[in-house]
């Protein structure tokens, strides 16, 4: 199945290559830049560190890089929202990684059930985007969070040629973000081009994702039973099987 991508270009690209190897084409269209906004790792002592995003894993790596007497953030549990920030994580060489099934309630609750024993509020670094859809620190009162606000996800358009190409090539896409699914129908009503929705199958992350665009458009969006890309392409292969069938 050809398949649109519009996550930003290095997400876009590792999902481009799972697809690849299951048998799909990707066409990567990204509709969001992520920007490191220069911000310096809060300085102290910390217990932890939460991740919501592999950009996230991306930034802080970055940052030791630069600053190698960071490196013992390494050393820290390493708490990841799902398996492909995990797995940014254990590449930048986080050796204590504690994966979430891909949503932030389950991210609170393995922090909630892992508060380091004899310390009465642990202090947890949480490299963070600018625009969040989940407040981590509302939701872990136990614990005191540092927020690094590392990186926004800036909202990119392709222009109405490359558009409307993209949505011609392909016959699916796979949406992440509530933010960005919105980004994605928000485009087609500038571009003019909503009727070629009605051809392509919508596969979302998450309700909340498949609401962005399902509250919008009478248009069918089809729900990965987990909250995770795995998920995601399975529920793919499914609709394949059943338009081939």
């Amino acid at each position: 199945m050809r398949v649109l991508l519009t996550r930003a270009a290095n997400a876009s690209a590792r999902s481009a290559s799972v697809l690849k190897g299951v048998g799909h084409q990707a066409l990567v269209m990204p509709l969001v830049r992520v920007v490191d906004l220069g911000k310096p790792v809060p300085p102290g002592h910390f217990d932890a560190t939460a991740f919501t995003s592999a950009a996230a894993v991306e930034i802080i790596t970055q940052r030791i890089s630069a600053n190698r007497q960071l490196a013992q953030i390494t050393a820290l549990p390493a708490f990841c929202v799902g398996a492909a920030t995990a797995e940014a994580a254990r590449m930048a060489g986080f050796s204590q990684v504690h994966t979430g099934t891909g949503n932030a309630a389950n991210l609170v609750e393995l922090l909630a059930a892992s508060q380091p024993a004899n310390t009465t509020r642990p202090k947890l670094l949480h490299v963070a985007p600018r625009h969040r859809a989940f407040d981590l620190a509302a939701a872990l009162p136990h614990w005191h969070v540092m927020q690094m606000l590392a990186y926004e996800a800036q909202l990119v358009d392709p222009g109405r040629a490359a558009f409307r190409a993209a949505l011609d090539q392909c016959e699916a896409a796979l949406l992440y973000s509530s933010r960005s699914a919105a980004h994605l129908w928000d485009l087609a009503r500038r571009h003019e081009c909503t009727a070629r929705f009605e051809c392509l199958t919508l596969i979302a992350i998450s309700e909340q994702t498949a609401q962005a665009i399902a509250s919008q458009a009478k248009l069918p969006v089809h729900i990965a039973a987990t909250p995770d890309e795995a998920a995601m392409i399975r529920l793919l292969d499914k609709k394949q099987a059943g338009l081939e069938a």
